[in-house]
This record gives structure tokens, C-alpha cells and sequence, in this order.
């Protein structure tokens, strides 16, 4: 329990000692703001991974394109799983992220700020909103995340894969590139009680999958195959 509180108060911290900052990089303009607001928010993952203890190991990360945005696709365990993707990015990459932790206090300036989009799954016209935004923001130089799950598997079964997730990169003509994630819920999610332990995590970057040609039934398809292509990169990635 003492990791678990001394992780939350230097998360606290880090929040409000760059409080002021995330209101002034607000006012940047785009993408200026996108890719600023990254290397701020990378230290601050960093910051928070540290103190969990854990140890991340990439895999693939000669997959992602130097030369073009992409679409992330990735399982969720863990709420640990956006500061583990933050920290290897190297353009302005947002996410994709539940309704609820846009009302997390102070955090949601920096979101928003990074370019992420909260969406609410019961909610079709916003959802579809989100989806044309996030296509928008990727013409526009900007990666995305998105967790199709919607919520944490927790290190459990996963939860049914939303065939809509990977709308956006159909719009955006971008390539999805599927990650992942495997070992994140140790960290948190698998103990027992407000317990944060030292956990190895495993992430797998997948070879990019080009979506700009594809035919509306070659899309369903791949939307319908989204879930094992995920988890082969396990296999495929040594």
C-alpha cells in the first residue's frame, strides 16, 4: 500500500507543479501544443512508471513509421497502459480515452492539451463525433490510440473488441499499427487491495497495416480480425 500512496502523491505533485503550464501550452497553436504537451507528459510518465517499480520491455518499435502518423491499436489491462505508450513516442500521439477520466481534476487540461478525445461509449452521436475528430487530428500530423476494449480486462478475459475502433483510421487513409500489452494489471490491477507492485511488462508493436486502399468489405474484415491480430504479435514480435 506505501508504493501505491507514494506513486498517487508524486502523481499529484507532477500535476500541479506543471498546473499553470498546462493552461499557458493551451493557448499554443497546432501542432505545436500536440508535440509540446508530449514531452512534457512523457517526463511526467516516466516520473510515475519509476515509481512503480516496474520494468517495461519493447518489442517492435522499428514497426512504427518515422515518416508518417499511424493509428494505435491496442488491448487495455491496466490504467498504467497511456504513461507505458507515452514513453516511446517520439511525435504528438493522444488517445482515445473513456468519458469518465476526462473528469479526473488537473489531468484533463493535459489531455486535452496532448489532443486526446473522451468518448462515451452509450452515447452514438458523440461517439461519432469523437471518430470523425480523431480522423481530423490524424490528417492533421497527429498519432492516435485507441483501446478497443473500452475498458481494463484487468489481466482477466478480454472484453468484447468494438468493431467501430478502427473507424477513424479508415477515414484518415493512416496505417493501424496493432499493439500489444501484456503483463501492465500486475503493476495494479491483479493484487489485491490498494497494492502497486514491480511487475515486467511486455509490449509489442505489430508492423503497420496499410488501410488506405482497402474496400469497404476488406474493412469489415479487418475490423472483425482486429482482436487476434493483436494478440499474434506476441508470436510474431521475438
Amino acid at each position: 500500500m506505501l508504493r501505491a500512496i507514494n506513486v498517487i502523491l508524486h502523481l499529484v505533485w507532477d500535476l500541479l507543479c506543471n498546473c499553470r503550464k498546462a493552461k499557458q501550452y493551451a493557448q499554443l497553436p497546432l501542432p505545436q501544443r500536440w508535440n509540446e504537451s508530449l514531452l512534457i507528459l512523457q517526463r511526467l510518465a516516466k516520473n510515475l512508471m519509476t515509481h512503480t517499480g516496474a520494468r517495461v520491455i519493447y518489442h517492435g518499435l522499428e514497426n512504427i513509421p518515422e515518416d508518417r502518423n499511424v493509428f494505435f491499436v491496442a488491448n487495455h489491462q491496466s490504467y498504467f497502459d497511456i504513461p507505458i505508450l507515452l514513453d516511446v513516442m517520439d511525435r504528438g500521439t493522444a488517445f482515445v480515452a473513456k468519458e469518465s477520466l476526462g473528469k479526473v481534476p488537473m489531468l484533463r487540461q493535459w489531455m486535452e492539451n496532448l489532443g486526446c478525445l473522451f468518448i462515451d461509449r452509450d452515447d452514438i452521436k458523440q461517439s461519432v463525433r469523437v471518430i470523425r475528430t480523431a480522423a481530423e487530428q490524424m490528417q492533421q500530423g497527429l498519432n492516435m490510440v485507441i483501446f478497443p476494449e473500452g475498458t481494463r480486462s484487468r489481466g482477466g478475459a478480454t472484453h468484447e473488441f468494438k468493431r467501430g475502433s478502427v473507424k477513424p483510421a479508415f477515414l484518415a487513409k493512416v496505417p493501424v499499427v496493432p499493439v500489444c500489452i501484456d503483463g501492465a494489471y500486475k503493476i495494479f490491477e491483479g493484487n489485491k487491495g490498494l497494492r502497486v507492485k514491480p511487475a515486467e511488462v511486455h509490449v509489442y508493436f505489430g508492423k503497420p497495416v496499410d488501410t488506405a486502399q482497402m474496400s469497404k468489405a476488406e474493412q469489415r474484415e479487418f475490423s472483425g480480425h482486429m482482436e487476434e491480430l493483436i494478440f499474434q504479435q506476441k508470436d510474431i514480435i521475438k
